[in-house]
């Protein structure tokens, strides 16, 4: 046990919340230091390091009246003298009365002084050595590292701490700035990851890491490695389901009043569906609609509802959850989603299949007859799937047939027209972010930080800004707490009226004469949107365009022409390929190169998917003539 060190000054950062009270604790000492006494604790060493660090962010005249030039001189030469005096005769001594809160200023001292230099390689390696050594602290260092290179290598080949270091410096998302020894070659990486999960004590976390992490140059894992690693975690699931959380979902079809009936217990949601009424609509038109009226996979400005928001994952969620370098971030709002929404489809598709009715069918009259008849637009092909074909053939063509459309529809956006033999000749790659729009202006983006700064401040239950003196924890969100009450600046704390004036100063506030703060609604909508759907569909927004003029003239909002969305575009990149997620389906890879599960449940389970993203393809294009046709008649 390290021993403690109560009360000392620590520096964080400016933005930390323990500046203020560090700021005021550091010149309360700094006026009552003794710089002539002895010294002989590493910590108040390490306090005087840090006093210095929080009292440069005085201003001059303040640090003149405390005398601070002054002191800071002496205090570099008091912790200079005892960091010089460090040694292999002292080392392991001094080493072990570090504080918790001051180690890893301990090391950023140990490199500033170069005492490296001065701890031999035979005792740097005991010390290496000892169990209770955290490796992460030291290898933080590059100093540290190359000067002791060879042992650093021997000791991370052997060491458990060597595979969590690994995947924090390669594989996740908020990488570490780790340094690695040279006489650690990347091809030993491989050996290392495979006694860690051969281990006893292999973390979940790191195994999901490596099995769906994407090889590098930097950190090459193989397949057969991968595998191992999944099936580790999936041994541990199996044996340990109680420890998730329980979530369900139950469909149901049955004779009853409401066409759709909605009830949740904790985690479970139960869904019913009048039977009589799906019976009765059974026309083409209406079975598609379903999907966005009745199953709500699509929202009123045609957006999909199944992709993950950023807003929708709690702080708890992004504290505790796994972050992959190239992980399609999700919560437990999108894992309801996907079941929900799997279940609906599985639900809905044998139930049209006992009517003698096939999705696929009804993709087919979409694009050969509906678009046709309803908007002109000839020469679009649909080829279907056998009746009695396995899951395996109707994925494999569904996921070839989805790439076929999305090219015929850039084609027809580029010509206006389907040259046929122009398309058959074509073997240019699909990229589904390239995907022209009809439609200009169609969407419209957070352009910076400045603006998802405006969102959290007004929208996100972190900022502080929901609570008061006056109104207590009563509401979550600043806008919550405008909405519902007359609130003045001066009823703010005083850390937060900078940042309501902030708000005003970009015109999403409003501060009247009265002081009282009225939200600006017109802006403040728009912010919603972004901040829940993270795009807003441009043209369902005609009454709000000067106020989308003036947020595009002022770089706080970016219009693009696509024909998805970009949560559509990352959510279907993330079913279909691993082009932008290791941890992507790669439905579309999986069974256009036979690499897809032999188990016949998950084959279904793949097609159900396909089917949903097949319809997002149809509502998108739809949505477009739609668009364009009423653009026309105006």
């Amino acid at each position: 046990m390290r021993p403690e060190y109560f009360d000392g000054v620590k520096f964080y950062s400016t933005n930390d919340l323990s500046f203020g009270g560090n700021l005021d604790l550091a010149i309360s000492k700094l006026k009552e230091l003794d710089l002539d006494k002895k010294f002989d604790d590493i910590n108040e060493i390490i306090e005087l390091y840090n006093i210095q660090l929080v009292l440069r962010f005085l201003n001059d005249e303040y640090k003149e009246k405390i005398q601070f030039y002054i002191k800071e001189k002496k205090i570099k030469t008091i912790i200079g003298k005892f960091f010089n005096k460090i040694c292999d005769d002292n080392f392991f001594i001094v080493e072990k009365q570090v504080s918790n809160m001051y180690y890893d200023d301990f090391w950023i001292l140990f490199c500033k002084y170069k005492i490296y230099k001065k701890i031999s390689n035979e005792v740097f390696y005991v010390f290496l050595c000892d169990e209770n050594t955290i490796l992460s602290y030291i290898i933080k260092h590059k100093e540290i590292v190359q000067y002791y290179d060879d042992i650093m290598g021997k000791i991370l080949r052997v060491s458990e701490q060597t595979t969590p270091i690994l995947a924090r410096k390669f594989l996740e998302k908020n990488k570490e700035n780790y340094y690695l020894p040279k006489s650690l070659e990347k091809e030993e990486y491989e050996t290392i990851f495979q006694r860690y999960i051969d281990s006893d004590n292999a973390n979940i976390n790191i195994l999901q890491l490596i099995f769906q992490a994407q090889s590098s140059k930097e950190c090459p894992i193989s397949d057969k490695l991968k595998l191992r690693a999944q099936k580790v975690y999936n041994d541990f699931w199996k044996m340990n389901t109680g420890v998730s959380l329980e979530q369900a979902v139950e469909i149901y079809f049955k004779d009853q009043e409401k066409i759709k009936d909605v009830k949740r217990e904790g985690m479970k949601f139960k869904i019913s569906y009048d039977k009589k009424w799906l019976e009765e609509n059974l026309d083409y038109a209406t079975i598609l609609n379903n999907f966005t009226y009745l199953f709500e996979m699509f929202d009123a400005n045609g957006r999909s509802t199944l992709v993950s928001i950023k807003s929708q994952i709690s702080a708890l969620e992004r504290a505790f959850s796994i972050k992959g370098r190239k992980f399609y971030e999700t919560g437990v709002a999108f894992q309801t989603s996907e079941m929900l929404s799997l279940a609906q489809m599985s639900m809905y598709y044998d139930f049209l299949k006992s009517k003698n009715i096939f999705l696929e069918d009804i993709f087919k009259w979409f694009f050969e007859s509906y678009i046709k008849d309803e908007f002109g637009v000839k020469d679009f092909l649909f080829n279907l799937s056998s009746k009695d074909s396995t899951y395996v053939e109707k994925c494999r063509n569904l996921a070839s047939e989805m790439e076929g459309i999305l090219k015929q529809f850039r084609m027809y956006v580029k010509d206006k027209y389907i040259d046929r033999d122009l398309y058959e000749m074509s073997s240019e790659h699909m990229i589904i972010s390239d995907i022209p729009s009809l439609i200009k202006n169609k969407y419209g983006y957070a352009k910076n930080k400045e603006v998802e700064n405006m969102m959290y401040l007004l929208f996100s239950d972190q900022s502080g800004l929901g609570y008061t003196e006056k109104t207590k924890s009563k509401y979550k969100t600043l806008v919550q707490l405008l909405i519902h009450e007359n609130m003045s600046i001066e009823d703010f704390n005083e850390c937060h009226k900078g940042e309501i004036e902030w708000l005003e100063k970009n015109k999403c506030v409003l501060i009247e004469n009265d002081s009282i703060i009225k939200l600006y609604q017109p802006k403040v909508y728009l912010l919603k949107q972004l901040y829940d759907k993270e795009a807003l569909c441009l043209q369902y927004l005609e009454d709000l365009k000067e106020d989308i003029a003036t947020m595009v003239k002022l770089n706080q909002l970016v219009v693009y022409d696509s024909l998805f969305c970009k949560p559509e575009i990352k959510y279907m990149n993330y079913v279909l390929n691993k082009s932008e997620y290791s941890n992507g389906l790669d439905l579309r890879n999986k069974y256009m190169h036979s690499t897809y599960s032999r188990d016949e449940d998950v084959q279904r389970q793949d097609y159900m998917k396909l089917l949903i993203v097949m319809l997002i393809v149809i509502n998108k294009i739809n949505e477009e003539f739609c668009i364009l046709d009423s653009k026309i008649d105006k």
